[in-house]
């Protein structure tokens, strides 16, 4: 016998095979986009129906969120039927709010279920990567915002949406706008989703339920493949005069929108930004300034360095040398061409923004958005003081901030000396139109009775424990990564000591950050599924005091069968049913 004749018979039979194989799915993609032999319309959602009919599809798709005090704990579920006896690949797919991190996945397989592990991430694993949602989160001006986004791809028989907010102050405001496909809209303040019902057990809780049949997906979704697009809920809570919280509602003569400005082009065929930044930095260093007034940039670029100095890190030393009074920069960076690394840290070097305008359709309304939000300055140097024998004063996240537009919030956290503490005094200080502020802020305990038996509730009496110091935990490590990112890329040692700090507090929280990933594994046997973060956006948004992503402040979510920070099983399988769990920390 003739094995090495039988072996390559047999390799060509394999190639055959594979070149039919590909055959095939070009003539499948041709039918898709209607590119071949003239199929009409109907024809052509034929055959991508009979392509998506033996695809797994979602049978049930829930959401709850328990809001506490401005903490989300989200857990979405999402079951998962093979309707073929053929292995196949399932992507779960869920997108999360900019600043949501991930703390658990499990997944439930053939009855089986397989636990999620966060570790620290090695850069050169080059496997799934997240696909969040970035910097497409418009300001709230003055309200909390509760983003779910909502995408099954199809019509699913049984979805609902849940969400249980408790606050220890009134609730003043809630509303519940349609679901919207674009990032912004223009459509009026007044709409209600007319599928959502709203309890109201006391003036602390409320709760909200959306639960949409099959036909009514279709009809919300404009178009037969179902949802797509982004359920919110926008609420607001009473300010009372006695600085129960942090600051005292006061009254602040807020700016006019740019009571003066100055533009500045930079070149119409290359893109000299070193240039356009030392025009602006010598104007506005000999510009005088009247009392109360503040000077900020917002740079505008849909390119990268391509004339005078295009290295970023000499851009990045000329701007620090030559920003004299400290001027912070707000960048917008248009389009996929733009340099995003460079805008990011001219942002976050300055305490600034860096903001991604997508090239969608509504591109005007992100840009308004994003202006509305820096339009209303109110206070400047914002600094937050602590009694030293009250807090440790290493433990607490940022203190500072540069600047206070109106609609917004600082939240500081930290740990306690004495954990049987009941008040603290803090002692605010600020810059506002008229001269310095200072208030002296001494909060007392307020918690309302919690009404376990309500539906959604995804914490319990000793989780409220945990949620400041969860809290604490969130902020830190982002503002790390934060900078981290802003570190000149020279001072290696100082990025590495952030990074070593951030994968501890990642790790101890089991927090999926830009440094931590979280691995699905069958005991002794292959990875099921590899999540990982993408860090390319870290400092988006991240430090524009506003209530709206950055409250709920952080979330847990847990998944069962779907995540964006996409998560991907490998080729093993789906049986004839699929579960899977995870918890998102937004």
């Amino acid at each position: 016998m003739d094995l090495s004749r039988d072996r390559q018979i047999e390799g060509q039979r394999e190639l055959e095979r594979r070149k039919n194989t590909f055959k095939e799915k070009q003539r499948v993609r041709e039918r898709e986009i209607g590119r071949r032999d003239g199929l009409k319309e109907e024809k052509r959602m034929i055959a991508v129906y009979h392509l998506r009919k033996f695809a797994p599809r979602i049978t049930s798709l829930h959401a709850c969120t328990d809001i506490k005090y401005r903490f989300a704990t989200t857990r979405i579920t999402s079951h998962v039927i093979n309707p073929t006896n053929q292995t196949r690949e399932a992507v779960f797919d869920i997108t999360l709010p900019n600043d949501a991190f991930i703390s658990n996945f499990t997944l439930g397989l053939g009855g089986e279920v397989y636990v999620g592990v966060v570790e620290e991430r090695d850069s050169a694993l080059n496997k799934f990567a997240v696909d969040s949602v970035q910097g497409r989160t418009s300001g709230g001006q003055g309200t909390y915002d509760h983003v779910l986004y909502i995408n099954p791809g199809h019509p699913v028989d049984d979805m609902r949406v849940d969400v249980t907010i408790e606050e220890n102050r009134e609730i003043t405001f809630l509303h519940v706008p349609p679901i919207r496909s674009g990032l912004l809209t223009d459509a009026p303040k007044t709409d209600t989703n007319s599928l959502v019902r709203i309890l109201r057990p006391n003036a602390r809780q409320a709760h909200v339920s959306y639960h949409p049949s099959v036909r009514h997906q279709q009809l919300q979704g404009a178009s037969r493949h179902g949802l797509s697009g982004l359920f919110t809920v926008h609420y607001d809570v009473s300010r009372r005069p006695d600085a129960g919280e942090l600051l005292v509602p006061i009254q602040l003569e807020a700016k006019t929108p740019l009571d003066r400005a100055q533009l500045l082009t930079f070149y119409f065929t290359d893109t000299n930004i070193d240039s356009a930044f030392a025009r602006a930095l010598r104007f506005l260093n000999e510009e005088s300034t009247v009392k109360g007034e503040n000077t900020l940039i917002i740079f505008l670029t849909d390119g990268r360095p391509t004339r005078g100095e295009t290295s970023r890190e000499a851009i990045l030393s000329n701007v620090r040398q030559q920003n004299l009074k400290n001027i912070t920069v707000y960048g917008l960076a248009f389009g996929q061409d733009a340099d995003w690394p460079l805008v990011k840290r001219l942002a976050s070097q300055t305490d600034g923004v860096g903001r991604r305008i997508y090239q969608d359709a509504d591109a005007a309304l992100q840009i308004h958005g994003f202006y509305s939000e820096v339009s209303s300055l109110l206070l400047t140097r914002v600094k937050a003081l602590y009694v030293e024998n009250e807090v440790e004063g290493e433990s607490l996240t940022k203190t500072f901030l540069n600047k206070y537009f109106n609609g917004s919030e600082l939240l500081v956290a930290g740990k306690l000396i004495n954990l049987n503490q009941t008040s603290l005094k803090v002692l605010v200080q600020a810059t506002g139109s008229t001269g310095n502020i200072n208030l002296t802020v001494t909060p007392e305990p307020d918690v309302p009775e919690l009404d376990l038996a309500a539906s959604c509730r995804l914490m319990s009496v000793e989780d409220l424990a945990q949620i400041a110091e969860k809290m604490w935990a969130y902020l830190t490590i982002r503002q790390m990564l934060q900078r981290r990112v802003g570190e000149d890329d020279e001072d290696v040692q100082k990025k590495q000591e952030l990074k070593a700090k951030a994968v501890q507090l990642s790790l101890k929280y089991k927090f999926v950050t830009p440094v931590t990933s979280l691995v699905v594994r069958k005991p002794d046997t292959e990875e099921l599924a590899y999540l990982q973060e993408d860090d390319s956006d870290i400092i988006d948004d991240a430090d524009l005091p506003k209530r709206t992503s950055d409250l709920p402040r952080a979330q847990e979510t847990e998944l069962q069968a779907n995540t964006s920070e996409r998560l991907t099983q490998r080729p093993t399988g789906l049986d004839d049913g699929a579960v899977g769990y995870m918890k998102p920390t937004y």
